[in-house]
């Protein structure tokens, strides 16, 4: 990070009459945009923001970190291919081949009166990545030269390296050879197509070692089609040529228009959706578990009210509630604020709030109780704060059984953007206003 920052840095200074006091009028206050692979989850985001701050792009602490912006690739890649979906096609489908994995997604688009992406089929994770190719390849070459003296665990280790960095990536026909050059001159044994150093592949063999990543990519795409008979445009983002035409003459592609954007589509894309604030929906609900105070003219509160037990104040509570505070299906645009006021009541003041902060990813449409379909609910963090200041200023209150207990009120703020997501814990203290808050 440290070196691709200087080399800006300096590009920005050298290239412009007067870099250095353009550059001394922006350098505290810049904007990181980075990309990360889309299965990363909160912790090792963290560990990208702990790593631009050893970097010195920013200063350390919270400041400092919110000028860093997280987001995955899948999201930006998405976001480029925004600008070529024509109206006739109302499907998105991403086709992500990579060295292990091939990630496949598809969204339905709405482009007016804005645009709108909602995820209409489950992602598909492929073990057929470019790496399982290679290893075809080399099973390949370990059976064909076996009682030949180029079949040496060296010589197979160096052809299939040969084949990995070279050979594969030219190659593009199945009717044209592929050639692994690994040795000089002198090396050859015409039985094996062994002639000055190098092997040369049957073309319809090599396109064999693609034949089940272009199958099980197929097979992914017809299963994810079933659930949407929408016209669909299919952006692959690959390096190899041969696997992209594949597709492209595939049956299971032939109703699809299968197109190759750049190969700057992460960096162009994740520019664009952090200029443009890309509007986005939530595609689960966001809240926090807790009890709540029996209402008698609440349906599903006297549904539940042998649940419930009562507390220090004297109120009948009922367990086992899911506050929503982001609602499945809001559109979120730019930075959005939203909060719940939470309050706990016990025989001695409280000095630390520890609250949990869940997801809920089902069907339900106003999740309310997290035993109503407990599998689609997921903890996302725990806020801790330290409160002890504030609970010295407690005022004790008396129960309607004369007892002794005491209040403290707090809200959960959830701040929203396109690509992450924060949450906070707020209090007053002395008449000021406290937060802690956490990336999710």
């Amino acid at each position: 990070m440290r070196y691709l920052f200087k080399c800006a840095r300096n590009y920005i200074i050298e290239s412009h009459a007067t870099g250095g006091n353009l550059w001394e009028s922006f350098e505290d206050h810049i904007e990181f945009v980075l990309t990360h692979p889309n299965g990363l989850e909160e912790p090792q985001r963290q560990q990208i923001r702990w790593a631009a701050e050893d970097a010195r792009l920013i200063p350390r602490g919270e400041d400092g970190q919110s000028r860093i912006r997280l987001l995955t690739e899948g999201e930006a890649k998405l976001y480029f291919c925004e600008p070529d979906v024509q109206p006739e096609y109302q499907g998105i489908a991403v086709i992500d081949a990579g060295c292990t994995t091939i990630d496949m997604r598809v969204y339905s688009m709405t482009l007016s009166p804005s645009i709108s992406i909602k995820e209409i089929a489950p992602a598909e994770c492929l073990l057929q990545g470019s790496v399982f190719v290679t290893l075809r390849a080399q099973q390949f070459l370990k059976s064909k030269l076996a009682n030949s003296k180029y079949g040496t665990d060296e010589t197979i280790r160096q052809m299939t390296d040969v084949f990995d960095k070279t050979t594969k990536l030219r190659f593009r026909n199945a009717t044209d050879p592929g050639y692994i050059r690994f040795g000089t001159v002198r090396d050859k044994d015409l039985a094996y197509n062994i002639r000055s150093g190098q092997l040369k592949i049957a073309g319809d063999e090599i396109a064999g070692f693609f034949e089940p990543s272009v199958k099980a990519i197929a097979e992914a795409f017809e299963q994810q089609q079933r659930s949407s008979s929408l016209p669909i445009k299919v952006f692959f983002y690959g390096a190899n040529d041969f696997l992209f035409r594949s597709l492209q003459q595939h049956p299971a592609f032939s109703d699809a228009h299968v197109h190759e954007p750049s190969n700057k589509a992460v960096a162009n894309g994740a520019l664009s959706l952090h200029i443009d604030h890309f509007k986005v929906t939530s595609k689960v609900a966001y809240g926090a578990p807790c009890s709540i105070t029996y209402q008698p003219h609440l349906t599903d509160h006297n549904a539940r009210i042998f649940t419930g037990f009562r507390d220090i104040s004297g109120n009948w509570v009922l367990p086992n509630s899911f506050l929503p505070i982001l609602k499945k299906g809001t559109r979120i645009s730019g930075e959005q604020k939203l909060c719940k006021e939470f309050f706990i009541n016990s025989t001695a003041p409280v000095t630390t709030i520890s609250q949990k902060i869940s997801a809920y990813s089902g069907s339900l449409l106003d999740p309310r109780w997290t035993d109503e379909d407990p599998g689609s609910f997921k903890e996302l963090c725990t806020i801790h704060a330290d409160v002890s200041r504030a609970a010295y200023m407690l005022c004790p209150q008396t129960s309607p059984n004369s007892e002794t207990y005491y209040k403290i009120t707090y809200d959960v703020i959830m701040l929203f953007s396109p690509t992450e997501l924060k949450a906070q814990i707020s209090w007053m203290e002395n008449g000021i206003e406290m937060r802690y808050n956490v990336y999710i």
